[in-house]
């Protein structure tokens, strides 16, 4: 476990610690109460003789999502009771379904766009964001945003609901792409822990065909245009790592045929037997793009994964998103 998720699940720790005691100061004879702060205080020990987040059955390490769920888990899954299994995989699914009724609508309509998503957690909750965002004034414009949170688990699903907060809450605003951007940068390094950041891609696109890319260290966007394609270079760092970082947008102008296709590193390193899948195989396919719907592109992709991947599992959160000029 990372030094700096441990420091953060340890003052967790301590914030229930300090409760606990509040609460044994006003209620002496509640014997739950100091039961857990018994639990809380053997939890503090073991952070402090280095066995913390390890199993005591069987000395593996316990599954960080679990840890997240409940520090003071002392078991790893495989040696869980069966309650204690219930009981954490009802609090997943609960992170997954709020997380799932934040997603845009699938295939969505907008005058002179064409935009198709997939979104694929690794586990029961993604560290990806994937939004599409309609401003409820100036209708000439859409906004598109992915990002890639930093880890996985319950951590990197908080931080990705902080991230669709954000960007919901700016954008009405009608600002500027990049002052867009810096202002979720600002508040994303003093509202998180110092180990979490996002790589993340902002696309405004107009009804013209204009689209504004404003991209903090994410992968570069890939631009097909009659039969050729481009790597937009990313252009910022990563949200949540300098709190006065300053982003610049590009610009591209799209005319029908041609598509925007983004991506999360969960596509371009998936890998099996230590080759990754890479983005060549993208444009290799990019060929025919012209000639397809978005929803159909994102499909080729799928396809094209999974023959690489030949039944493996996806080792991480994956999320494509098409954009495309009709």
């Amino acid at each position: 476990m990372r030094h700096d998720d441990l420091n953060d699940i340890r003052g967790k720790i301590l914030d229930r610690k300090n409760k606990l005691v509040d609460l044994t100061q006003k209620y002496i004879s509640a014997s739950e109460v100091m039961d857990l702060l018994q639990e809380v205080e053997a939890a503090l020990l073991r952070m402090n003789n280095g066995t913390y987040g390890t199993c005591e059955v069987c000395g593996e390490p316990i599954e960080i999502d679990s840890l997240e769920t409940d520090p003071l888990v002392r078991f790893c899954l495989d040696h869980m009771n069966s309650e204690q299994q219930r009981s954490l995989e009802e609090d997943l699914k609960l992170a997954m379904k709020i997380q799932r009724k934040l997603l845009p609508q699938m295939d969505v309509k907008v005058p002179g766009w064409d935009i198709s998503y997939h979104y694929e957690p690794a586990g029961f909750v993604s560290g990806d964001y994937c939004d599409i965002i309609i401003p409820e004034v100036n209708h000439d414009h859409y906004y598109l945003v992915l990002g890639d949170v930093s880890g996985k688990g319950v951590a990197a699903s908080m931080l990705m609901t902080h991230l669709h907060a954000m960007f919901h809450s700016l954008i009405p605003l009608d600002l500027k792409s990049n002052e867009i951007m810096e202002r979720v940068n600002r508040q994303l390094c003093e509202s998180t822990a110092s180990s979490q950041f996002a790589t993340l891609i902002l696309a405004d696109a107009f009804d013209d065909g204009k689209v504004e890319i404003t991209n903090a260290g994410h992968c570069p966007p890939i631009l097909f245009s009659n039969g050729n394609y481009k790597e937009l270079a990313t252009n910022g760092i990563p949200m949540g790592v300098l709190c006065s970082s300053a982003y610049n947008s590009s610009f591209v102008e799209m005319k029908p045929g041609d598509v925007l296709f983004i991506y999360t590193d969960g596509l371009s390193e998936a890998s099996r037997n230590e080759e990754q899948f890479e983005t060549d195989r993208i444009l290799r396919l990019g060929k025919e793009f012209k000639y397809m719907e978005s929803r159909q592109i994102v499909e080729a992709v799928k396809t094209e994964l999974n023959g690489f991947l030949g039944g493996n599992p996806k080792a991480d959160d994956l999320t494509i998103m098409v954009l495309k000029k009709i």
